[in-house]
């Protein structure tokens, strides 16, 4: 393998650490500082806020429900790369909603 191939592989392997670690530090923000204070976050993940709180739906519920049609325009109009790492994102970012919430004080 050449030395090239070996760094872009490396670099395409820490954008997705930097996603998962980015998504993991959102959602501890979110349910552990917004929620307990009653703020709401913006874009897609404060419409998922208002949706659980008016629904009273699990807020990581909602957030697939939300994130959904925009990975699938994603993958439309961006590729398989951009999904993937944007499934990879919202993934992770559900999944820490979830934990962090079931375990706050």
């Amino acid at each position: 393998m050449k030395q090239g191939e070996a760094m872009k592989k490396t670099q395409g392997f820490l954008s997705y650490i930097f996603i998962i670690i980015g998504a993991i530090m959102a959602s501890f923000s979110v349910a552990l500082i917004l929620l307990p204070n009653d703020a709401i976050d913006y874009g897609t993940a404060g419409v998922a806020i208002i949706l659980s709180k008016l629904t009273r739906i699990d807020l990581s519920v909602c957030v697939i429900i939300v994130f959904l049609p925009f990975i699938l325009a994603g993958f439309i109009f961006l590729g398989k790369k951009f999904t993937l790492k944007a499934a990879i994102g919202s993934i992770f970012y559900t999944l820490g909603l979830d934990f962090f919430e079931k375990n706050s004080l």
